[in-house]
C-alpha cells in the first residue's frame, strides 16, 4: 500500500529549499547593499520622481533629458545593476520551478488545448483535439 504525499507539505519543503537556493541569498545580499548605499537608493528615488513629474507635464521634452541622466547613472551603479541581476537570477529559478510542475502535471498541455478549443470556438467539443 503506498502512501499518499500531501502537496502542501512538499510545497512547504519547496519553499524552504528556495530560502537556501543561492539565488535567493544573493537576492537578500543585493537588497542589503542596495538599501545601504545612499547614492543608489537616492538615484532610484530621485529617477522615479522625475518619471513623476514627466507624466504631469505637456512639454515633455525638458525632462526627458533628465530622465536619461538619471537611467544612465542608475546603469553605472554597482549596487543597483547587482540588484537587478539577482532579481532576474531568482526570477528565473520561480519561473523554472513552476515550468517544472507545469510539465510534470501536463498542465502545460492542457492549457495548450485549452487554447486551441478556444481558437476553434469548440468550448471542449471532444472532437478536434482527440490523441
Amino acid at each position: 500500500m503506498s502512501s499518499k504525499v500531501n502537496p502542501l507539505d512538499k510545497a512547504r519543503e519547496l519553499g524552504y529549499a528556495i530560502l537556501q537556493s543561492v539565488e535567493y541569498e544573493n537576492l537578500i545580499k543585493a537588497e542589503e547593499d542596495y538599501y545601504n548605499d545612499p547614492d543608489a537608493t537616492l538615484l532610484v528615488k530621485r529617477l522615479n520622481d522625475k518619471k513623476s513629474e514627466y507624466n504631469l507635464l505637456d512639454d515633455k521634452s525638458d525632462k526627458e533629458n533628465e530622465i536619461n541622466k538619471l537611467q544612465q547613472a542608475i546603469e553605472n551603479n554597482t549596487a543597483i545593476q547587482n540588484l537587478y541581476q539577482c532579481k532576474n537570477r531568482y526570477n528565473k529559478l520561480l519561473t523554472n520551478i513552476d515550468n517544472i510542475i507545469k510539465f510534470i502535471t501536463n498542465e502545460s498541455e492542457r492549457t495548450s488545448i485549452d487554447t486551441v478549443h478556444e481558437k476553434r470556438g469548440c468550448n471542449g467539443c471532444s472532437g478536434c483535439c482527440k490523441k
